[in-house]
């Protein structure tokens, strides 16, 4: 098994012709490019926890602690966190324990 902090660094110049430093992630560490999150060997673990910990629980807390109307609510789930959600559907499948 090969360890990441075995392998030479590397880098790349920026927009702004600054030398910056690619970060090495494991293969099985999700990385959110384009709103999804994926890992090369192919999990969708980081994808659910990410949905669950940065998307649906902020939203359900800031609804929760607010007056809105039930089609305000509504509106606010169909037009916000459902296409977060949405967005990802066609590459990614969850399975009930997965969610859990």
């Amino acid at each position: 098994m090969f360890m990441i902090s075995s392998f030479p660094s590397i880098s790349i110049e920026d927009t702004n012709n600054v030398r910056q430093v690619i970060k090495r992630l494991p293969v099985s560490t999700g990385f959110k490019g384009l709103g999804i999150v994926s890992a090369p060997d192919g999990n969708w673990h980081d994808r659910g926890t990410y949905l669950l910990q940065e998307k649906i629980h902020p939203w359900n807390a800031s609804i929760t602690s607010t007056y809105l109307q039930r089609h305000d609510v509504y509106r606010s789930a169909t037009t916000g966190i459902f296409k977060s959600i949405d967005y990802s559907l066609p590459v990614t499948f969850y399975e009930f324990q997965t969610m859990s």
